[in-house]
């Protein structure tokens, strides 16, 4: 096919696609063709450095529009923040025989101080230590050497819910018990 044939062929196809392209013979033009809401078929003809300035002009709003605020549509949580009971227990430790005078429980002549998580019960020489916080156990007998981790504390500064469990008529130094430490039996 000659080069005159192919551009009858290529007029054709233009022709077909858009027909302004056709009356004007301008094939070196974008021929955009549009249908208006009354489906009549209009063209619009735009020349290559009309193109360029309105691909030029479309990046450049397109850019900006990138460097506007973006606005979260993403749906919202709820981050609140509810806090937990914490319990703080002092950590140094006191090893002593355990006594009991009258219904006073003492290592070493201080009254040990329980705090409400630890729950003691005392049936003739034996004491029975539960912590329900680290779920510890230990079983003592009256006059056997034990370890409890907690600190001397003045009795100003016992909580309310610990005064009501040292008995009225003991008096300190008071020992406020942190930890039963329960001894490891060695292995063979």
């Amino acid at each position: 096919m000659s080069g005159a044939g192919r551009r009858r062929s290529a007029r054709g196809r233009w022709a077909a696609l858009c027909p302004h392209a056709a009356k004007t013979r301008r094939l070196d033009a974008l021929c955009l063709c549009l249908t208006s809401a009354n489906s009549k078929s209009q063209s619009l003809v735009m020349q290559p450095h009309k193109i360029l300035r309105t691909l030029t002009v479309a990046a450049m709003l397109l850019g900006l529009y990138g460097c506007a605020e973006v606005i979260d549509t993403s749906p919202k949580r709820d981050w609140t923040f509810t806090p937990s009971a914490v319990t703080t227990r002092l950590t140094a430790l006191i090893v002593g025989r355990l006594s009991l005078q009258g219904n006073c429980l003492r290592v070493n002549g201080h009254l040990l101080a329980w705090p409400a998580e630890i729950t003691v019960s005392i049936e003739g020489v034996t004491v029975k230590v539960e912590d329900g916080l680290s779920k510890d156990e230990a079983v003592w007998q009256i006059g056997q050497d034990v370890q409890l981790g907690g600190g001397e504390v003045q009795p100003q500064y016992l909580t309310e819910a610990v005064r009501r469990r040292v008995p009225a008529n003991c008096g300190g130094p008071y020992w406020l018990v942190g930890d039963i430490v329960v001894p490891r039996t060695p292995s063979p």
